[in-house]
């Protein structure tokens, strides 16, 4: 039976098979950054006008599993994290989309339940806005959007 591979190794080769696919790089450099606020997982990502933005997930405290309404937002030129618009609700596991200068998280799980409640963060990243439901469950759902169109892939309600 075959080992698995680290995580660390798996992020580095998921790293550089990107970079080759998007521009035939041939060099991969890490270089460490400021530390990220809270650790997440699960959470929703995109890059915003400079800052990277990190929304919901979960974490672990003290034997707990924490489900997240925080919102980190990382200045790339400055190197700094800072609190971002906390979600009008904990969300973890469900797919979002970058569209233009926005991230939009189309439902997702509170720990507690489902929720099917579209959130749209505004720019200059200062505000959720709901925009709608999901037409059904979409936890550990992706997304893509082309065009004017969000395609789901997958979901499940638990």
């Amino acid at each position: 039976m075959m080992k698995p591979m680290p995580v660390t190794n798996r992020i580095v080769l998921l790293a550089l098979l990107a970079a080759t696919l998007l521009g035939g790089l041939t060099t991969f450099q890490w270089s460490t950054k400021a530390p990220i606020l809270r650790a997440q997982a699960g959470g929703a990502a995109a890059l915003l006008g400079g800052s990277l933005v990190i929304a919901g997930g979960t974490d672990w405290e003290k034997g707990s599993k924490l489900w997240l309404r925080d919102v980190q937002v990382y200045d790339l030129a400055a190197d700094r994290w800072r609190a971002g618009p906390p979600l009008p609700e904990p969300l973890a596991y469900g797919p979002f989309v970058q569209s233009g200068k926005t991230l939009e998280i189309i439902g997702c799980t509170a720990g507690a339940g489902i929720s099917r409640k579209i959130y749209k963060l505004d720019t200059p990243i200062s505000r959720w806005v709901p925009t709608g439901e999901a037409p059904g469950p979409t936890l550990l759902a992706r997304a893509a959007r082309a065009g004017n169109r969000t395609y789901i892939f997958g979901g499940c309600g638990d």
